[in-house]
């Protein structure tokens, strides 16, 4: 019961910083927090204004941070936020698709789709979208959020008394086995996310060694996986063929005799390595990822194309025609 005890103590601040705190990429539980904030509200009839501007307050003020970070450090905070993702394959890439699909209006659905408020926020930033539409499609899906939970709390007060109560009476053996349950969730993500077998039979190449497949007389197709949004970001590999990886019937297309290679923007290559299964469940076996995915291609090889020399300072590899 220490969260009760926190807002009854401390009322509307407590429930700023705890939605602030949540909304900056702690795993705190808003919604029973909120519930919670709604139901002490109601009990107190004070119609949970205040508590609804406070939680609106702290996840504007929350994610107005990230927009800041996307803005000044671009993708460089969107792959440290998909790095810790337990889903880095549908991480950046989805929120990304969403803001293709339909624009600031992302930010609204986003507060209600964990994982997803908090890369929307950063992504926004990286875009330059103009930040009164940030906060005004941000703050418009912070305030639903806060209307909704601590409204939930208000309408359903006596449920969530009798809840209460039964928390009091057995709060810490179900705390322990929600924590166990969480647990084994936990460890089974991380270890299908690292033990991926068909990921890991997958062949890698380097940047270097597809600089000089690409300069060869059967150079194989280059398949870039980013989102359009990316790469309207970010210029690519330039022989690269940008397709919809998630449309069966556009890789059913690409010729069978190629080779291919695909590459991405992502932590691990989690974009790269989807769609290379996909080929592959689409009857295509020689295909390999770029290890490093596009930046490692940029520090190696450079934007045109040409291999960077080697430290021992032996010359890159000429080009054929």
């Amino acid at each position: 019961m220490e969260w009760e005890h926190l807002l009854r103590e401390w009322g509307w601040l407590a429930l700023f910083c705890v939605v602030f705190a949540e909304q900056v990429g702690l795993p705190l539980p808003t919604l029973p927090v909120l519930l919670l904030a709604g139901a002490l509200a109601a009990q107190q009839q004070s119609g949970g204004i205040a508590e609804v501007l406070a939680a609106t307050l702290g996840s504007l003020l929350g994610g107005w941070i990230w927009y800041q970070f996307g803005k000044r450090h671009g993708r460089r905070v969107l792959r440290l936020l998909c790095r810790i993702s337990l889903s880095p394959d549908v991480c950046v890439r989805q929120t990304e698709l969403s803001f293709e699909k339909r624009g600031p209006a992302t930010l609204v659905m986003a507060r209600f789709i964990p994982g997803l408020h908090l890369l929307a926020a950063p992504l926004a930033g990286g875009i330059h979208m103009p930040a009164r539409t940030f906060l005004t499609y941000h703050g418009l899906g912070a305030l639903l959020y806060a209307v909704l939970g601590i409204g939930g709390g208000l309408l359903f007060y006596e449920p969530l008394r009798s809840l209460l109560q039964w928390i009091t009476a057995h709060g810490e053996r179900a705390s322990a086995a929600a924590l166990v349950l969480f647990l084994l969730w936990l460890v089974r993500r991380y270890w299908s996310r690292r033990f991926d077998r068909e990921a890991l039979s997958i062949a890698r190449i380097t940047p270097r060694e597809l600089a000089e497949a690409l300069a060869s007389p059967e150079p194989p197709l280059v398949l870039d996986a980013r989102s359009l949004l990316a790469r309207e970001q970010a210029a690519g590999i330039p022989e690269a063929i940008a397709v919809d990886w998630e449309d069966a019937s556009s890789l059913r297309r690409l010729p069978k005799e190629r080779s291919f290679v695909t590459y991405c923007a992502c932590p691990n290559d989690a974009s790269a390595v989807a769609l290379a299964k996909r080929l592959r469940k689409a009857g295509y076996r020689n295909v390999q990822v770029l290890a490093g995915g596009l930046d490692d291609w940029f520090v190696h090889v450079g934007a045109s194309g040409d291999a960077a020399p080697e430290e021992s300072g032996a010359p890159p590899a000429e080009r054929t025609a």
